[in-house]
This record gives structure tokens, sequence and C-alpha cells, in this order.
């Protein structure tokens, strides 16, 4: 598995609200029949950041749903929601502990 790791925050002119119905349509509309793609989770940090976590097969799929990305049909409006972005990617490791 490969994991994308997304840090960012949103413009002070957009709702949370229409954020997450914004990117609940990329998810549909574009992500989820990608191949590879494994789950997308966001999250909001208590100083009102977030963080996006991209799970894709591996990184080969990951680096081809980027190289897609134009065919996004909500990429302006998906782009514009990010601010101030910093990213990272993990790599699992063969060893998993269970719960």
């Amino acid at each position: 598995m490969y994991t994308d790791i997304i840090h960012y925050e949103l413009p002070a002119t957009l709702d949370q609200k229409e954020f997450l119905a914004l990117t609940e349509k990329v998810r549909t509309d574009w992500m989820q029949p990608l191949h590879g793609f494994v789950s997308w989770t966001q999250h909001r940090n208590l100083k009102g950041g977030y963080t996006d976590i991209v799970v894709w097969q591996s990184q080969a799929t990951a680096k081809k749903a980027e190289a897609e990305m134009a065919h996004n049909p909500h990429q302006e409006a998906w782009v514009a929601c990010y601010q101030n972005v910093r990213s990272e990617a993990l790599e699992s490791l063969a060893l998993q502990f269970p719960n």
C-alpha cells in the first residue's frame, strides 16, 4: 500500500460544508473509479487545519492518478480549496500488527 498525506488550510471564504460536498463529488465522480484507489479520509485538527489521507494500492497507481488529475470534472473548484499545502508519502511495510 502507498499513502499520500496532504496537510492544508481552506480559504476563509470557503465554508467547510461546501468543501466536504465538493470533495465527496471528487471522490465518487473521479477517484473511486480509478484503478488502485483504496480510500480517502479527511481530518480537521484542533487548530483548524485539514489533513487528507489517501491510500493507493501502489506508488505507481498513485502517480498515474496524479497524472490524470486534469480529467477530474471538478478539478478547478477542488484545487481552489487548498491553501498552504504540504504533503508527504508513506509506503507500507510488510509487517502489520493485528488489532
